[in-house]
């Protein structure tokens, strides 16, 4: 839509400088501008590199030529020029930085010898229709004027540029901060079912009867599978699906917990979830959902509240709930009761949500027995 609109604006001031009867040397220059500008578009469509090639070449004849032809009348053409083509190098230099060193040579390799050129003062052989002073002055105040675009439209770039690479350094230092969170996790739930599993085999080596122990170590191996399963199941649950509400869903069917409810309102869809925090809410629900069976829950609600800035999710249980002195200790290592269901693990749930960009509270239903968690991405 842009490059049409380019060319019906070019055509109308080509019809305009042809009507108003302006010089041949005048339509000579403004054409050959147009060239520079349509022929980019055209080659940008074709590759960025063939772009920087054509507005390479044009521009270096359009220097040369304005050095000897247009300099005596007027400076501007050949300045507005010069700006130009040193921003187009620039951003050509940055763009293609990571292209072959021949073709980076080749790419440079015309203004060289432009340069040259007018250094040993090789004349053209031919005569070209000059414009008079005043289209001069015109063109050269266009000329200004597209440098100074171009000069805006490369610090917006380089800026954009920057704010990516810093957004991706975040996002790089944040997913190795939740891969050492998940770590910590499954150091800490793999810990006790190991454990129990060797001494419980050690016991065995050593009875006569030794069935009972073999089937408490099985167990307890088996509980290894479903730890190192909550971490893969959590990404799982994040594939294929484009919001909060599809993501519940699938977490719900994937991690198989019968007493958790959904509730989430419609409207919700507009949440997208990045990865990052889709695993971290993934493995911490698991960890909360297995605290509250613990606390004696029959049911575990997962509501989604509506809000018009952040996604906000509680989890609210039925079950004992725990103690105030234990909820002020939460966020903690090592200050928490294994008593009501909330351990380390609620603690390590609690620094994967941070390492997310999470904000997590903990508080007793009001009126009621139950424990609530408040989630706010």
């Amino acid at each position: 839509m842009n490059f049409v609109l380019l060319m019906t604006l070019a055509l109308f001031i080509l019809l305009g400088m042809l009507y108003l009867g302006i010089s041949k040397g005048g339509q000579l220059m403004a054409l050959a501008l147009f060239t520079v500008i349509i022929g980019g578009e055209l080659c940008k469509r074709i590759h960025p590199f063939i772009e920087a090639y054509f507005e390479n070449i044009v521009i270096c004849f359009l220097l040369y030529n304005s050095y000897y032809f247009y300099n005596d009348i007027d400076p501007l053409p050949l300045v507005g020029l010069a700006a130009i083509f040193v921003q187009r190098v620039t951003l050509f230099t940055f763009t293609f930085r990571h292209i072959n060193f021949i073709w980076s040579i080749i790419l440079y390799t015309l203004p060289v010898a432009s340069a040259f050129l007018v250094v040993i003062d090789y004349s053209p052989s031919y005569q070209i229709p000059l414009p008079n002073p005043y289209e001069m002055k015109i063109a050269g105040f266009g000329m200004i004027l597209i440098s100074t675009a171009i000069s805006i439209h490369t610090v917006r770039l380089f800026r954009k540029t920057i704010i990516n690479i810093e957004q991706r350094e975040k996002r790089v230092n944040s997913s190795y901060k939740q891969v050492l969170e998940l770590n910590q996790i499954l150091n800490h739930n793999l810990r006790t079912p190991l454990a129990t599993a060797i001494g419980q085999l050690e016991i065995a080596e050593r009875s006569n009867n030794g069935r009972k122990y073999v089937i408490q170590a099985k167990e307890a191996l088996s509980q290894v599978t479903i730890q190192t399963s909550s971490v893969n199941n959590a990404k799982k649950a994040f594939e294929a699906t484009a919001n909060i509400n599809e993501f519940l869903i699938k977490w719900k069917k994937i991690y198989d917990h019968d007493f958790v409810k959904l509730e989430i309102p419609e409207d919700q869809n507009k949440y997208e979830l990045t990865e990052e925090v889709a695993i971290a809410l993934a493995v911490s629900f698991d960890i909360f959902a297995k605290n509250s069976k613990e606390a004696g829950a029959t049911e575990l609600l997962i509501k989604v509240k509506k809000s018009a800035k952040n996604l906000q999710i509680e989890l609210i249980d039925n079950g004992s709930g725990a103690p105030s002195e234990i909820i002020q200790k939460f966020g903690k290592p090592m200050a928490s009761n294994k008593e009501h269901g909330t351990g380390i693990g609620t603690y390590l749930a609690q620094r994967l949500l941070k390492s997310a960009g999470a904000q997590i509270r903990f508080s007793n239903r009001k009126n009621r027995s139950g424990f609530k968690v408040s989630i706010e991405v």
